[in-house]
């Protein structure tokens, strides 16, 4: 918010109008309307019963374990839907599954983070993937081939690195 205020302040913009047509009001109202969704999600007991599944795994294989499903789960479902939304559908899993384990929220929360951000496997995950897909004359095949191998060694990267930085204690 202070950004924006001193974009203003700063007279980087012409006036209140040019500033609101540089906002990605498609983005806004994406996020406006998975908010409502996630809330639904935690009200309804989907939350509870998909992180009682993960903490099973969690509980019978270690946290190594449960962070690698939550980072899965959240990179599988990056594919098909954009990054933002699965972040705020999975963040309330993460964070019950460490809370239910007895670890800290901060190495799940990173892997939705990260996971939610790194998809290449798909062409409309990620604005700049669909940026350069017509400039490219890519099709999804191209992001498949590429990006799920890249996608993979992420993950297996992420799920070791995530704990040294942010311990699960």
């Amino acid at each position: 918010m202070l950004s924006a205020v001193l974009l203003i302040a700063g007279k980087c913009f012409k006036n209140l109008e040019e500033a609101y047509s540089y906002i990605n009001w498609e983005t806004v109202v994406m996020i406006a309307c998975m908010l409502p969704m996630a809330t639904a999600m935690e009200r309804t007991g989907l939350v509870a019963v998909a992180a009682e599944h993960m903490t099973a795994l969690g509980a019978q294989y270690g946290p190594l374990a449960a962070l690698a499903v939550v980072y899965g789960v959240t990179s599988a479902m990056n594919i098909v839907i954009s990054g933002t939304p699965v972040a705020l559908l999975v963040a309330p899993v993460a964070i019950r599954i460490a809370l239910d384990l007895g670890f800290s929220p901060l190495p799940f929360i990173f892997a939705v983070a990260t996971a939610s951000c790194m998809c290449f496997a798909s062409s409309f995950s990620t604005p700049s993937n669909a940026l350069v897909m017509s400039a490219g004359r890519y099709t999804f095949l191209d992001y498949l081939k590429v990006g799920l191998p890249l996608q993979a060694l992420m993950a297996v990267v992420m799920v070791l690195v995530l704990p040294l930085l942010f311990p699960f204690r």
